[in-house]
């Protein structure tokens, strides 16, 4: 399990027939960068991890749901309308799941005890299926950046009924108020 230097940085190579083509290759900046990788490699391999994790830890795919979940916020959801209630759900996801979870390790049954985990707890149709959505970009956000994993199904949950509500005159007067003050018609 060779390191080599290529111009300005440095190859690791981790040679094992299990994986696809033989063997894994990954650049880092620094030769430190590149033994901690290979350690990292050769302790997931003993503890029977598949290659697509080694190729993961050598990508810089997150590996477990709460770096998963930190990526796809960097990534995706900072500086969204939004951001805070989708990372909200998707805490709530990943607590459920298991902050420590490999990512590979999801599969439906996963899913389906979550839901079921989420009813259980009192959750509404439509709070399920939002949690649900922000698991699924994460998950989908996993494989754009790499990762390697079949597409997994969301079951969808019937969303709730609205509510009507009406108001009253003086709700009314303190709105027109709160416009006038603000300067709009």
């Amino acid at each position: 399990m060779p390191i080599y230097q290529r111009g300005s940085s440095y190859q690791a190579v981790y040679n094992d027939s299990s994986l696809p083509e033989g063997r894994v290759r990954a650049t880092f900046k620094t030769e430190i960068e590149a033994r901690q990788w290979l350690a990292k490699a050769q302790v997931a391999r003993l503890e029977g991890k598949s290659p697509a994790t080694l190729l993961a830890i050598a990508t810089g795919v997150p590996q477990t749901m709460s770096d998963l979940l930190e990526r796809t916020e960097r990534d995706h959801w900072r500086g969204m309308r939004g951001a805070k209630s989708l990372v909200l759900n998707a805490k709530a996801v990943v607590a459920l799941i298991g902050p420590n979870t490999p990512v590979t390790e999801l599969n439906d049954k996963v899913i389906r005890g979550l839901v079921t985990e989420l009813k259980t707890l009192g959750n509404s149709g439509s709070t399920i299926y939002r949690k649900l959505a922000a698991l699924s970009k994460m998950l989908s956000h996993y494989q754009e950046i790499g990762g390697d994993m079949r597409a997994l199904k969301m079951p969808r949950q019937r969303e709730g009924q609205h509510r009507v509500r009406y108001v009253s005159e003086a709700e009314e007067a303190s709105m027109l108020q709160w416009a006038e003050r603000m300067g709009l018609d």
